[in-house]
């Protein structure tokens, strides 16, 4: 497992802050683009923080697709993981504050919640959510079925 976490954190990139990227959001900014996944931990050793990221390294296409966007959010004043363009996202300290205190994670505590595109709480954990789960969770939302809906429905551009 430690190598698949060497290897996810090599494979990632320092976020770039342009205004229409993603790299560095609110909860604001990402409400109707992304299904955010906030990943609360009292450090970025926690070892459940560093289970969930490895779990959503696995599937970065799945949760992708379903414009899932991975906020790692620590307690400490460490130097903040990078991100993966496209997956994942920083949140600068009075956001994440903000984000902690809207939720009620206490400092010390790990904590996944899923949001969904609404900017409502969907799902909430005390250990690492398996993948499985994100995904049929996500699938079930109505939001999610319009979506597969609307995919299997535009017609075809030859």
């Amino acid at each position: 497992m430690r190598a698949h976490i060497l290897l996810f954190f090599a494979m990632l990139t320092p976020a770039q802050h342009r205004a229409d990227d993603p790299a560095t959001v609110t909860l604001e900014t990402m409400r109707d683009r992304y299904r955010p996944l906030l990943v609360f931990a009292p450090t970025g050793k926690d070892p459940d923080f560093l289970r969930q990221l490895h779990l959503v390294a696995a599937d970065q296409s799945e949760l992708q697709e379903r414009e899932v966007l991975l906020v790692p959010l620590t307690s400490t004043s460490e130097a903040r993981p990078a991100c993966v363009p496209g997956t994942s996202a920083h949140m600068e300290p009075e956001a994440a504050a903000a984000a902690r205190r809207r939720f009620h994670i206490p400092p010390n505590s790990f904590t996944v919640v899923l949001l969904g595109k609404d900017g409502g709480e969907k799902l909430r954990s005390q250990t690492p959510i398996p993948i499985r789960t994100l995904l049929q969770t996500i699938d079930s939302m109505p939001m999610r079925q319009q979506e597969i809906h609307d995919r299997h429905t535009e017609p075809k551009t030859p």
